[in-house]
């Protein structure tokens, strides 16, 4: 689980990307616009490929290893299938794309001139441009089938991971490329995987504060605040982050104020390596008191404080 849960979010980032790409390559190929420098450079057998890379990631973790026959039919397992034909069909567009610009035109050309000897020849390559065009056509339809196929599989193995507070982190931030993949804003993405996004918004949030990322969780849980108001987890967790947010900006009294009600609202259900962090940020104001004189800091008060959270830090 552990292999499976640290490759989750590289997978999600390239399948968004790769799915982008996909749907703009066949809306120029439905204009006529499509040429074979659009698909070059995430089309193609190494890891400067974004669909490669996203192939190979699937493969890594959803495929059983070495002799082991046995695994679980998941969403992983089904996604990891679709995306290895959906890379296959595209590089077969690649190839057959790149035959039609390469050869169709010298071919027209050579007409011009061709004597007789050599008619029968161009003849042939015209056959073999017009197989080419068709199997283009036919590559096309099947990977928009395929992509189809490919975002369900994603979508049920969203649900299987929605406790990933760092998977649901990133569809935060790549909330264009969700809405562009299911047509849908991120919110309600998540409110079809959670039952209603305010808990996707603050496992998300979660995944900030463990990060330090302190103004990132604040924007998240203000959103959480506005759809949930007076929810005291999403409070508690306001005021730890922005008494650490404070604190990194040297804003002492500020900050011991918000960790100070922080505390009060959560010390029974508190985190552990959240109070060791406020704890640190405590006893770094306590150095800096006597030297500073902080206005508005009461040192007993401080100390109180920092005792406590000592004791829940066990």
């Amino acid at each position: 689980m552990q292999r499976i849960r640290a490759g989750m979010v590289d997978i999600v980032r390239d399948f968004l990307g790769v799915h982008r790409l996909l749907r703009s390559m066949a809306l120029r190929y439905a204009d006529g616009a499509l040429e074979f420098d659009d698909v070059e450079q995430f089309v193609g057998d190494d890891a400067s490929s974004v669909l490669f890379r996203l192939k190979e990631s699937c493969h890594a973790i959803f495929r059983p290893s070495g002799d082991d026959a046995e695994f679980e039919v998941g969403a992983g397992a089904l996604l990891d299938l679709v995306l290895g034909s959906l890379f296959h069909e595209a590089m077969a567009l690649r190839e057959n794309l790149y035959q039609l610009e390469s050869y169709g035109a010298r071919v027209q050309a050579l007409h011009a001139r061709a004597d007789v000897e050599t008619v029968e020849l161009l003849q042939e390559f015209e056959k073999i441009l017009a197989a080419s065009a068709k199997r283009l056509d036919e590559a096309v339809i099947q990977i928009d089938a395929l992509l189809g196929q490919a975002r369900r599989q994603f979508f049920h193995l969203l649900v299987e991971h929605r406790d990933d507070g760092l998977l649901t982190r990133c569809l935060w931030e790549q909330a264009d490329l969700v809405s562009a993949a299911f047509g849908q804003g991120v919110e309600e993405l998540f409110t079809e995987i959670y039952g209603e996004p305010v808990s996707a918004l603050v496992l998300a949030a979660d995944s900030y504060l463990e990060s330090a990322y302190y103004g990132e969780a604040l924007s998240v849980l203000r959103e959480a605040s506005a759809q949930a108001v007076g929810r005291q987890e999403i409070q508690e967790r306001i005021h730890f982050a922005n008494g650490m947010s404070s604190f990194m900006l040297r804003d002492y009294p500020a900050s011991i104020s918000e960790l100070t009600q922080w505390w009060r609202a959560s010390r029974s259900t508190c985190e552990r390596g959240r109070v060791k962090l406020a704890l640190q940020a405590i006893v770094h104001v306590q150095g800096t008191l006597p030297a500073e004189g902080l206005d508005g800091l009461d040192a007993g008060e401080l100390q109180d404080l920092a005792a406590e959270l000592k004791s829940a830090e066990g």
